[in-house]
């Protein structure tokens, strides 16, 4: 399921069915991100850990291939948890030569086996979602966490009006990727 369920894989391959689907509106969508990336960038997870954290460990839940490290500054050393194999030796390479470690398992089982008080911040953007645990998680991160260390939580949002206004055809709605939904009361609740 590692394999045929990995981000790199299904993320293609829902963009090429949401492309079909709805290919004037997803056409759009497009253009408008790719104009808003361009003229508008979007680092809320990199700009909160550079306002909030001075220097440190930074570990990223699902880092891919490592992405989001890569934003990060020298201040930082990186580290990431990953599940897919590929993905986490590309993500590997990069944070290996910034003093950092990938661990290559799912988030429970690494954080698991994590010392407490290692991160100054942990970065989980685009991953609760896709946690059959999420509370269990959230108590091991915290655990993992330095007292005055920070979490950034970034999650589709299941009551935004882009979801009201496609309905169905939301794209937080991920089939069989995503096994949580959340709104801004769920999410704080959980993390209370």
């Amino acid at each position: 399921m590692v394999d045929e369920f990995a981000w790199t894989k299904t993320s293609k391959e829902e963009a090429v069915r949401r492309n079909e689907r709805r290919r004037l509106t997803g056409w759009i969508r497009h253009q408008y991100k790719q104009a808003r990336l361009r003229w508008l960038p979007h680092y809320k997870g990199r700009d909160l850990i550079n306002e909030m954290v001075k220097k440190g460990d930074v570990l990223d839940v699902g880092c891919s291939e490592g992405h989001l490290l890569k934003e990060l500054d020298d201040r930082y050393t990186p580290h990431g948890i990953e599940i897919d194999y590929e993905a986490a030796q590309v993500a590997g390479e990069y944070v290996s030569e910034h003093g950092g470690r990938i661990y290559q398992s799912d988030a429970f089982s690494s954080l698991q086996e994590m010392e407490e008080s290692l991160f100054d911040a942990v970065m989980m953007q685009s991953y609760l979602e896709h946690e059959i645990k999420p509370l269990e998680v959230l108590r091991e991160t915290r655990r993992v966490l330095r007292p005055q260390g920070f979490l950034v939580i970034k999650v589709p949002n299941l009551d935004c009006w882009n979801r009201r206004l496609q309905g169905n055809g939301w794209p937080g709605f991920r089939f069989p990727d995503h096994v949580n939904y959340f709104t801004p009361n769920t999410i704080c609740e959980v993390i209370e």
